[in-house]
């Protein structure tokens, strides 16, 4: 197996975990029971950690150097050139936010799409009020991370 092909595998993983992520937020927006946002929440949150944990790991960092060594010198249209710069793009900027911030952000994001929908529903601004302004809070938390910053 190439250098290439194992960071392919490394990262397939990573995404096989974005793509659960995906399903149960979908799942919590159309089939789960009001009560299980938090659960879910708790569910979503664990999940990015691990995602986390997995893209920022050694052997991460080192197969994606190798894949790098690789492919240099391929075309810029080339599949894998594409794959491994959009790969440190992400590495380069996941690495610069504590994993446990990302969980805990999808956690509130997770439990906040169902106060919203309740919100909306009952015409209650009110009670997703204070959900939306740690979201902004968490947000301006998260712009801080790349500081300093262009734009």
């Amino acid at each position: 197996m190439s250098k290439l092909d194992e960071f392919k595998s490394i990262m397939g993983e990573i995404i096989d975990l974005g793509y659960s992520r995906a399903l149960l937020e979908w799942d919590a927006q159309v089939n789960m029971a009001r009560g299980g946002a938090e659960d879910r929440g708790n569910l979503v949150g664990t999940l990015v950690g691990i995602m986390v944990e997995k893209m920022t790991s050694e052997k991460t960092a080192r197969a994606l150097e190798e894949a790098e060594k690789e492919v240099a010198g391929l075309d810029d249209d080339n599949n894998d050139v594409r794959i491994v710069r959009t790969a440190r793009r992400d590495y380069d900027r996941i690495t610069k936010v504590p994993g446990d911030w990302l969980a805990n952000f999808a956690r509130l994001t997770s439990v906040s799409q169902n106060a919203w929908e309740v919100a909306k529903e009952k015409s209650d601004f009110g009670h997703f009020k204070p959900l939306l302004k740690q979201i902004v809070e968490k947000r301006r938390e998260y712009a801080n991370f790349f500081a300093p910053f262009e734009h």
